[in-house]
């Protein structure tokens, strides 16, 4: 439930052990049990479900343990522990602390101001909620079972529950229609190496990732699976030859943000959502179009049907 650092401290509170609840940086003459009492009572108004924290030996005695209802569970050590034991609840923290701290700002106290660190920390553990959203919205854009139900929203949310309390997609636990959704995807086993399994590269803002996803030797299912998530991961420039076989709704933000290269054999091939703002891209290179998409290409570009201008692009397009 801490974190030392040379000129102060932090108290977080956090909910079920994947995201920040509250966080109270404090100077660090401040012991950890007179820090914990702003903290839980603060906790009380933003989250009055919560029952019960864990914490560590630092946070014994009256002072945590009466300021609000919330019972203080003290995790101590094994009474016959000798050398490192994995302590229940205690490693989640410590978890939680690898995973932000894969943050340069976070690595160590480089603020000067509390209300600097206080906004690293929560952007951080923003970037985490961040993914396992990206990883739901994955699942629903492989196979979708419909635009914006109730039951796709439901659904989306029991996913995202689920995956909020796993660490691995193996271990995924929620109702029926969860598991048989990870099961799907999990049934291949060129997937199940690929998102069980720790990753041996990085996404990296300044680094430059070459997939070579081929829907020959992978099958399209598994390459269209693997392309997505490469995809919603990426930070920089996203180039996709075979975008029509990729492209769906969510990569609009692509565009929006101007990150997107891709190549589209027919216009057909995109969702209607989605080719209406391909057709807005400024840059756009016909070459070899059918007719049908030389002519739609020539509206867009605001040339009437029928001049010659319209005409010559057309002609150009085709060709």
């Amino acid at each position: 439930m801490r974190q030392h650092h040379v000129a102060r401290e932090k108290a977080f509170v956090y909910y079920s052990g994947k995201r920040i609840a509250i966080v109270d940086p404090h100077p660090a003459s401040v012991q950890d049990r007179d820090g914990a009492v702003p903290l839980l009572q603060e906790s009380r108004g933003l989250y009055p479900f919560i029952e019960r924290v864990f914490a560590d030996t630092a946070y014994a005695g009256e002072r945590a343990a009466n300021a609000t209802r919330v019972v203080v569970e003290i995790v101590r050590k094994l009474p016959d522990q000798v050398g490192f034991v994995v302590l229940p609840k205690r490693c989640v923290v410590e978890r939680f602390f690898a995973w932000i701290n894969r943050n340069r700002r976070l690595a160590k106290d480089f603020e000067g101001a509390v209300a600097s660190a206080t906004a690293f920390l929560y952007a951080a553990s923003a970037m985490l909620l961040m993914r396992r959203l990206a990883r739901a919205e994955l699942f629903y854009t492989i196979s979708p079972q419909g635009d914006n139900t109730l039951t796709v929203r439901n659904g989306r949310r029991a996913l995202l529950k689920a995956l909020l309390k796993a660490d691995r997609l193996d271990r995924v636990k929620g109702d029926e229609e969860v598991k048989a959704l990870i099961d799907d995807r999990l049934v291949s086993p060129v997937l199940r190496r690929v998102l069980c399994n720790p990753t041996n590269f990085s996404f990296n803002p300044n680094s430059v990732i070459l997939a070579k996803v081929s829907r020959t030797e992978l099958g399209d299912f598994n390459a269209l699976v693997l392309g997505l998530l490469l995809m919603s991961h990426a930070k920089g420039q996203v180039v996709v030859s075979d975008f029509g076989f990729y492209g769906r709704d969510i990569h609009s933000r692509l565009i929006r943000e101007e990150r997107l290269i891709a190549g589209v054999n027919f216009l057909s091939e995109l969702p209607e959502k989605l080719r209406r703002t391909v057709l807005l891209i400024n840059e756009k290179i016909p070459s070899g179009t059918t007719v049908e998409d030389a002519e739609e290409l020539a509206r867009y570009e605001r040339l009437a049907k029928g001049a010659n201008g319209f005409l010559d692009f057309v002609a150009k397009a085709i060709a």
